[in-house]
């Protein structure tokens, strides 16, 4: 028969008040009561009422804030006999806190299965077969990999943005974006975007589907459809991998490394360096070929003009000369992507799709209107 103090009494870490900055501590439940004690201190009774609920590091820290003392720990049943006796606010914090905590184990798990596939292609593949390898090996890889390298990588590059909060231009954005989604062929993919201010014509698709849109594009493009051509092809980046696989092209040495001494730190900031040298040099051109004609598939599914991709990317072709748009330099001469794409649409590779799907109505003046105001 178990003993009852154990499923009473936890060993934590404490800290505030008479244990000072932190120190071994027990944490005892009594009914509705919960006390801190430690060595020759005397119980402090925790007051649940005023006590709040945070992750510091890899810990669940709960703080009563009335007398500025509390405790950390990594016990999972401590959570669980905090939620028998939480009151209704603190029991909500206790499931957010569980929840980060839960995210942060499972992005170890998963950077840890990416520097697995890492080693596969490394001793599989060697260093003179990787492309063949890379592409095989990846689908093994949880697609949830591709987000935990690519979103920190987002929010670093947004901190040389300004951010657009625009109702008007978040709000048509958003339309345009979200009647993508549902002809997304991938599952388990959670694309986001955000709205830049700069008046490149530009948007790029980080691992995952981070995907950030410049103002320029907007300001670019002569409708709706035109937007969600750019948008449908980067999009097609995410589903079709391209930026995992190029990241472990470019990364597989030195994850594999990391990996072999056990440095999680290091085989993230490896992965987030391949990936900063992605946006640098962009994706190959097959990728970019075939992210086209994925797209292109989605756009039509999703009841948008199939013709619009081949017209933006030929008038900003005629428009920049020999100095093409910035979302041009990475990717094929846009002249042969125009005609590729017309030559899709003409031979019905795309347009025997059945065409049941309505595009939302986005007013094109209105966003102009609100594109000239942030100027």
């Amino acid at each position: 028969m178990s003993d009852p103090d154990d499923q009473n009494q936890f060993d934590v870490t404490g800290h505030g008040g008479s244990l000072g900055v932190g120190g071994a501590a027990t944490l005892s439940f009594r009914g509705r009561e919960v006390t801190l004690s430690a060595k020759d201190l005397p119980p402090v009774t925790l007051d649940l009422q005023h006590c709040e609920a945070s992750v510091v590091g890899k810990c669940l820290d709960v703080l009563d804030t009335s007398g500025n003392i509390g405790f950390s720990t990594r016990n999972p049943a401590v959570y669980a006999r905090l939620q028998d006796v939480a009151p209704s606010e603190l029991s909500e914090e206790l499931t957010a806190m569980a929840g980060l905590l839960y995210q942060t184990k499972k992005s170890e798990s998963q950077l840890y299965w990416f520097a697995g596939i890492i080693l596969v292609v490394l001793f599989a593949g060697g260093f003179f077969f990787l492309s063949h390898v890379t592409r095989n090996v990846i689908d093994w890889v949880p697609i949830e990999v591709d987000q935990t390298i690519g979103e920190p990588i987002h929010e670093l590059m947004l901190q040389d943005y300004e951010v657009v909060e625009d109702p008007v231009l978040l709000e048509a954005t958003a339309a345009i974006f979200d009647s993508l989604l549902p002809h997304l062929p991938a599952e388990g993919l959670k694309p986001n975007w955000t709205l830049v201010k700069n008046p490149q014509i530009n948007a790029y698709c980080l691992p995952g589907g981070s995907i950030t849109i410049f103002t320029g594009l907007l300001e670019n493009a002569n409708s709706a459809d035109e937007v969600a051509a750019v948008l449908a092809h980067e999009l097609a980046h995410a589903t079709e991998r391209h930026g995992i696989r190029q990241i472990t092209q470019v990364a597989t040495t030195g994850l594999a490394i990391q990996l072999l001494v056990g440095d999680l730190g290091g085989v993230a900031a490896a992965g987030g360096e391949a990936a900063q040298s992605l946006l640098s040099n962009g994706y190959s051109r097959d990728h970019e070929r075939e992210a086209d004609a994925v797209g292109l598939q989605m756009l039509t599914a999703a009841g948008w003009d199939p013709l619009a991709m081949s017209r933006f990317f030929g008038r900003l072709a005629e428009e920049g000369g020999q100095q093409p748009p910035a979302w041009f330099s990475t990717h094929p001469h846009p002249e042969e992507r125009a005609q590729t794409i017309r030559d899709q649409v003409e031979s019905k590779e795309v347009t025997d799709q059945p065409m049941s799907v309505t595009p939302p109505e986005i007013d094109w003046n209105r966003v102009q209107e609100a594109l000239g105001k942030l100027k």
